[in-house]
């Protein structure tokens, strides 16, 4: 048994207390094989793949157990050696069950058990319908981020952000794709798999972390000083794609730690000795990186909402200390929002079309075939059958084969017949 509380496949732990799944024990029959080779219970039904990361696969799945209920199955893959090595010991797969399963928020993915089948470790959790991402990306879903979206997605966010620091947790990967939503209008944040619990007595740098596009510049300088503030500027990030429908510090191809400061600092501007206090980033002299004006948010993206340059200016900030903290940016949106209905779901409440093509993708074809016929189309081809035998019945020999063409007009003017 390890430390959270997972066994192994003959010994499958619930983590979390009063879940649907309370079954200790299960036999090696009580899991199912795929041909990914990855095994669930056989209370699950696998429906379709939601997304793949590199240490990670997500499914959809029905509880065959619990009314038929839509869950998200998450694979973690197990590290090799060489990989935990160079996350600095990590062991994300057991981290974030056990972070997972202790918070408890409207606006935090919702994690329902955990167990272990051998080296494979499995979360299953609540599913959602899309992700934010889907929603920047698709631009017929919905064409301008008006004022009350970016409010409401700012608010969500910065309220599951809150709690989060609040409980010592640090998402590290917080993106657009991580940010996910459904048809209801709910919010919630995401892949805990780099989350850490953070100590302020002990801000030490690990390796692990997250997409570069959304990391500050003191994680990719290696700094020793990385505390709950590096979501904060992954924030100031999603504010600003709500805007460019496009990463603010995108770089083409996969990319390095310098190609991506140079990316920030060709946008924000080159730091300043004083930007980075003693201590913070030890070993290299900003002063010797390519010297770029500083450009102020209203610059950088003109045409934007208020609400999106303060986000901006306060938390894409080189200095740590002087970066926006999750309440203070809360209590910022909270007064920007007097009257409070940025709360409410904005009105279109975006769907992408990748959401409404996978509910398709989960409908047998046979019963998909049967809804798309309509009822008109159904008739005529009942009354069809119906006088095509009446006419056989009646015939004393059978029929000439038609053409094609004459067939079709036949068979037109019959059910015209039937019809009208």
């Amino acid at each position: 048994m390890d430390d959270f509380g997972i066994g192994n496949a003959e010994n499958v732990q619930i983590l979390v207390e009063n879940s649907p799944l309370t079954a200790v024990g299960l036999p090696e029959s009580s899991f199912a094989e795929d041909s990914f080779h990855e095994r669930i219970p056989s209370r699950f039904r696998r429906l379709d793949e939601l997304g793949k990361g590199q240490y990670a696969t997500v499914y959809r799945a029905e509880d065959l157990e619990d009314s038929k209920k839509i869950v998200a199955i998450k694979h973690l893959r197990l590290l090799t050696d060489c990989e935990r090595t160079h996350l600095g010991g990590s062991t994300n797969d057991l981290r974030e069950a056990e972070i997972l399963s202790s918070l408890a928020h409207p606006n935090i993915i919702r994690l329902i058990s955990s167990f272990n089948d051998g080296p494979q470790k499995t979360l299953i959790m609540e599913c959602m319908d899309f992700s934010l991402e889907d929603v920047i990306r698709d631009k017929r879903s919905l064409p301008e981020f008006l004022f009350s979206h970016i409010m409401y997605y700012l608010l969500h966010i910065t309220h599951g952000l809150a709690y989060l620091h609040k409980e010592k947790v640090v998402h590290r990967d917080l993106k657009p794709n991580n940010v996910l939503l459904n048809v209801k209008g709910e919010v919630k944040i995401a892949d805990f798999g780099c989350s850490k619990r953070y100590c302020h007595s002990d801000p030490r740098y690990t390796k692990q972390r997250g997409s570069r596009t959304y990391l500050p510049p003191e994680v990719l300088l290696c700094s020793s000083v990385v505390n709950e503030t590096v979501d904060l500027w992954a924030l100031g990030c999603i504010s600003a794609e709500f805007c460019t429908r496009k990463p603010l510090f995108g770089v083409e191809g996969e990319g390095s730690d310098l190609a991506q400061l140079t990316r920030i600092h060709s946008i924000l501007g080159s730091p300043d000795s004083e930007d980075y206090p003693e201590g913070q980033v030890k070993g290299i002299d900003v002063s010797k990186f390519h010297r770029y004006p500083r450009v102020p948010p209203n610059e950088i993206i003109p045409k934007a909402h208020d609400v999106v340059h303060t986000v901006m200016g306060k938390c894409l900030v080189y200095d740590v200390g002087k970066r926006w903290t999750s309440q203070a940016c809360l209590t910022h949106l909270l007064q920007f929002d007097g009257e409070g209905t940025s709360f409410h779901v904005p009105d279109p409440w975006p769907v992408p079309r990748t959401a409404r093509r996978r509910e398709s993708l989960i409908i047998p074809p046979a019963k998909r075939r049967s809804e798309q016929i309509t009822p008109l189309e159904s008739s005529n081809t009942l009354d069809l059958s119906i006088n095509e035998e009446e006419e056989e019945s009646h015939s004393p020999s059978k029929k000439p084969r038609l053409s094609g063409n004459l067939q079709e007009k036949l068979c037109h003017s019959k059910v015209r017949r039937k019809l009208f």
